[in-house]
């Protein structure tokens, strides 16, 4: 009976582990970002477009069909001028190729749908010009939602692309550096809680039978 209790807690602590799979992206430029900028100075000065954060789905275990949680975390400010510290606001988008356009390019990369809500982004402050990419979905924080973003990986995608949803003008900045997002997923092949639970469950009343044999 001990025995059986005992392998039953240990199936519980490989299950609690296989599902703490995470993948941490640290140190998050604040201008990341896979959005068109305006391809000028403005009123309000110039933006520019750091390298967004591509993440080799394949390389990480991560498969189309599988379920992910996406969060964000930190603060950050929305302009280089008059800094009010916000929660960071992350946008992201599955896709084939982890080829980026330049930044002045409208479309810099083609998205593959999702069932979430498709992230629409307004036009630039200054010059309204088009900055918008389909099928791309916006990322809850920690502030807003600490549960984060649930999404399937869709059929086809190689690549998730993270970004800053940029302000649109002039370059955003990150007084207080702490701007970072995680990936949660239980890896392909683990079976989930319930499907432990039952083994642990039929593992214990072989051990109680076995005594009971015995006796």
């Amino acid at each position: 009976m001990n025995k059986a209790l005992v392998l039953f807690a240990a199936v519980a602590s490989l299950s609690t582990a296989a599902l703490a799979n995470t993948i941490n992206i640290n140190s998050i430029t604040p201008s990341s970002t896979y959005l068109h900028v305006q391809s000028g100075a403005g009123g309000l000065g110039p933006d520019t477009a750091s390298a967004a954060i591509v993440i080799d789905l394949f390389a990480n275990n991560l498969t189309p069909g599988m379920s992910i949680v996406i969060r964000g975390q930190g603060d950050m400010c929305y302009t280089n001028f008059q800094c009010v510290q916000a929660p960071i606001q992350l946008i992201g988008a599955f896709t084939a190729s982890s080829t980026i356009a330049a930044a002045n390019n409208a479309a810099r990369i083609t998205a593959i749908s999702t069932s979430l809500a498709q992230f629409v982004t307004g036009t630039t402050f200054d010059q309204n010009e088009v900055t918008d990419i389909q099928n791309d979905f916006q990322i809850a924080n920690s502030t807003t939602a600490f549960t984060g973003t649930t999404v399937t990986i869709p059929v086809g995608a190689q690549f998730l692309i993270l970004a800053i949803h940029d302000s649109r003008y002039v370059d955003n900045s990150d007084p207080t550096p702490n701007l970072q997002a995680n990936i949660d997923f239980t890896p392909a092949g683990v079976p989930e809680p319930a499907s432990m639970g039952l083994i642990g469950a039929g593992l214990l009343a072989l051990g109680v039978f076995a005594r009971r044999r015995r006796q």
